[in-house]
C-alpha cells in the first residue's frame, strides 16, 4: 500500500485535509512530519520522516482504495499506531481510538496510549470478486476533540489460497470468569494482551499506572469478552448478561431484576433489584443477569429445588443434585408439587393456597416461581410444572405472566381471547385447526402427539387452551390483569 511520504510537509510541520497525497483525508485528519506540535514527543514515524493523524470523533478518516486483489485469497492489515504527545500530557491520561474498515466491514476498533509505536494487525478479511475495495481508520474519540492517533506503516499482506486463516485466540480468566490475558496463536509473549478492572468491572487503561503500557501487553484487541466473561457491546459500553445489560461503570443492572425472582427478607443486599451480586463482586458473579454464583457455580439466588438441566438445587448442601437425589430427598410424590424453600414444606400439597395468597404474575422462566406469602409474611417457593419443551419455550417467547389456578392441573395467564388464540396458533405451527363447535377449535401440536383445543370462553367464563397429552398441565387459561 502506498505511505504518508506524499506531499512532503517537512520536519516539525503538518498538513491538514493535504491535496494530491496518497489517501484521502476528510475531517481533522492529516499529515505531520516528525517533531511537529501534533506528535512532538512521540517517537519518530516508523516509515520515512512523516504519519499520518486523525483528531475527534468519526467525522475524521482517511481512507484508499486499491484495486487488484485476488478473490481467491484472504487479507490481512498490519500497521503502526500511537497516541499525539499533547493527549499524553493530560491528567488524568487519556487513550486514543480508532475503527479500521475494509469497504463496509469492521476489522476492529483499537486503543494505543503510548508515545511510542505499536504494531497491530486486524483478523483476515475476504474481498470481493471485483478484485477491489477501500481501506480506511475512522477516529472514535468523540467527546475528545483533540485526541489524537497516528498511523504509519501500514501494509497489506495476502495469504495463500486454502491457508487456514481463523483468527485463534485463546482467553485466559481468573477465579471470576473475567478474561484477563489474550493469547495469540503464535504462544509468544509479544502476541499477549492483557486486562485488569475494577471490582465492579470497568476496565483500568493503560497508563493509569506505570507499569501498564503498551509494551507489557496493555492494548486493544478487539475480543469482546470482558469482566465476568459478559460480551461488551461497543457502541453503548454496556455488557450483555443475557437477562438484561450491566453498565460496568455504574456496577449496576441497567433494567431491574424480576421481583421476587432473586430476593431474600433477611438479606438488605437482595432487595436492590439493580445491585450486581449483593454488592459483593469479589467472591461472586452472576452469569445470567438473574442469580450469583460463587467460583464453583454454586448459585445462592437459586432456590432450593430449583431444576437446571438435569439437576436440582439442593439449598441446605449448598450442592446440584440429581434428579434420582433430589427424589429420594423429598420424596417422589413430591419431586414436582413442593414449596421447597418454604417452612413446613413437608405439610404442603401443590397448589398451597396459603402459600400463594394472593398469588403473583411473574414472567415464567423457568418451573419455579417464588411468590409472596401476605398472611405469613414470607416468601414461598411454588413448583409450575412446565408441560414439556414445546409449551415451556413458546411461553417464554411470548412472555406470558403465569400463576398456579385452581387445580393441579390448571394454570392462568394474563391475558385476553387473542392471547389464548396467538399461544394456540403457536402450538399448532402448520397444522390445520378444525372447527368443532361456535369458537371451539382443535388441532395437533406441531412436534406431533396431544391435543389442543382452542375455546373462546369456557364454562367458567375465561378463554382457555387445552393441552391434553402433552405434560403435566391440562388447561390453560386466560384472565384480566
Amino acid at each position: 500500500m502506498k505511505g504518508f511520504e506524499t506531499p512532503t510537509v517537512g520536519a516539525g510541520n503538518y498538513q491538514m485535509n493535504p491535496a494530491n497525497a496518497e489517501w484521502t483525508f476528510t475531517g481533522a485528519a492529516g499529515i505531520s512530519g516528525n517533531g511537529s506540535t501534533v506528535n512532538a514527543g512521540n517517537s519518530a514515524a516508523p516509515e520515512g520522516g512523516q504519519a499520518a493523524f486523525l483528531q475527534g470523533g468519526s467525522e475524521s478518516f482517511i481512507e484508499q482504495k486499491i484495486n487488484g486483489f485476488d478473490a481467491t485469497r484472504s487479507y490481512q492489515l498490519s500497521f503502526q499506531a500511537a497516541q499525539g504527545w499533547a493527549d499524553r500530557r493530560s491528567a488524568p491520561p487519556t487513550t486514543a481510538q480508532f475503527e479500521v474498515f475494509f469497504d463496509n466491514l469492521s476489522l476492529g476498533v483499537y486503543e494505543v496510549s503510548a508515545a511510542s509505536y505499536v504494531s497491530l494487525t486486524t483478523p483476515a478479511f475476504t474481498v470481493p470478486p471485483t478484485g477491489s475495495g477501500t481501506v480506511r481508520f475512522v477516529a472514535r474519540n468523540e467527546k475528545e476533540s483533540t485526541t489524537t492517533v497516528l498511523l504509519d506503516n501500514v501494509t497489506l499482506t495476502g495469504n495463500a489460497p486454502g491457508t487456514n486463516n481463523a483468527d485463534v485466540r485463546w482467553l485466559v480468566t481468573d477465579h471470576l470468569g473475567t478474561p484477563r490475558m489474550i493469547v495469540g496463536l503464535a504462544g509468544t509473549l509479544a502476541d499477549v494482551r492483557r486486562h485488569d478492572y475494577l471490582p465492579f468491572g470497568e476496565e483500568l487503561v493503560a497508563l493509569q499506572t506505570p507499569y501498564r503500557l503498551a509494551n507489557n501487553g496493555y492494548v486493544a484487541d478487539g475480543v469482546r469478552q470482558k469482566f465476568g466473561s459478559y460480551e461488551r457491546d461497543n457502541e453503548t459500553g454496556l455488557d450483555y448478561a443475557q437477562a438484561r445489560y450491566y453498565a460496568n461503570v455504574q456496577g449496576r443492572f441497567t433494567s431491574p431484576d424480576i421481583p421476587l425472582a432473586d430476593q431474600d427478607v433477611a438479606d438488605p443486599q437482595s432487595w436492590n433489584l439493580y445491585s450486581y451480586v449483593r454488592n459483593n463482586p469479589l467472591a461472586f458473579t452472576d452469569p445470567t443477569g438473574r442469580y450469583e454464583c460463587d467460583a464453583n457455580g454454586n448459585c445462592r439466588g437459586v432456590r432450593d429445588g430449583e431444576k437446571n438441566g438435569d439437576l436440582y438445587w439442593n439449598a441446605k448442601g449448598k450442592v446440584w443434585e440429581s434428579g434420582s437425589e433430589f427424589v429420594a430427598r423429598v420424596g417422589k410424590d413430591k419431586k414436582d408439587q413442593c414449596d421447597c424453600h418454604f417452612p413446613r414444606d413437608s405439610q404442603r400439597t401443590w397448589p398451597s393456597t396459603q402459600a400463594v395468597e394472593p398469588p403473583q404474575m411473574i414472567p415464567i422462566v423457568s418451573g419455579f416461581r417464588e411468590f409472596w406469602n401476605s398472611k405469613e409474611g414470607q416468601l414461598a417457593v411454588t413448583f409450575l410444572p412446565l408441560p414439556g419443551t414445546l409449551i415451556a419455550k413458546v411461553l417464554t417467547k411470548l412472555n406470558f405472566l403465569v400463576r398456579p389456578g385452581a387445580g393441579k392441573a390448571v394454570v392462568e395467564i394474563v391475558g385476553d381471547v387473542k392471547d389464548a388464540k396467538v399461544l394456540f396458533d403457536e402450538l399448532r405451527g402448520a397444522n390445520t385447526a378444525t372447527q368443532v363447535a361456535p369458537g371451539v377449535f382443535t388441532a395437533k401440536p406441531y412436534t406431533g402427539p396431544g391435543t389442543l383445543t382452542f375455546r373462546a370462553t369456557s364454562q367458567s367464563g375465561p378463554p382457555t387452551v387445552d393441552v391434553h397429552g402433552m405434560g403435566d398441565w391440562a388447561k390453560i387459561k386466560f384472565v384480566p390483569k
